[in-house]
């Protein structure tokens, strides 16, 4: 029942989580973006199928979810918005004419944190705000 209950959360905090779900682009005009990239349900069946028991995925479904809330606390303690999407659309830099994939190991989901001439980087939940912070309008990672 347990493991129910747990999928169930990690499920309904990525619908509540994707409710304002743009499209992928960034526009040339934009500086700044950050997007949270959320897992389909079919991509978490997917995922579930690789672990040895369903025990383990649980395990680590319940641990995604429990720094996917960390670090969307960080966002809004420091009113950081951002867009929402499916982890499985590409992201399209329309300035740099730039079509970027999401990595593999972002299967739980993550962020995608873009400044012009600064980053693009895919970030992991639990990095959010312990390597890499908002600080002063800018985001900055740590040299750890």
């Amino acid at each position: 029942m347990k493991k129910k209950i747990i999928y169930l959360l990690l499920l309904v905090c990525c619908s509540c989580y994707a409710q304002k779900e743009k499209d992928s682009t960034i526009t040339g005009a934009t500086t700044q973006k950050v997007i949270y990239l959320y897992p389909t349900t079919k991509q978490l069946d997917k995922i579930r199928k690789t672990f040895d028991s369903e025990e383990d995925f649980y395990i680590v479904a319940d641990d995604a979810n429990f720094y996917l809330h960390l670090a969307h606390e960080y966002m809004y303690k420091n009113k950081i918005d951002y867009d929402t999407i499916p982890i499985n659309i590409p992201i399209y830099l329309a300035e740099e004419k730039k079509r970027l994939f999401i990595p593999q190991n972002m299967g739980f989901g993550g962020f995608f944190i873009y400044e012009k001439g600064k980053y693009e980087d895919f970030v992991s939940s639990i990095d959010i705000g312990l390597k890499w912070e908002f600080i002063n309008g800018h985001w900055y990672k740590k040299n750890n």
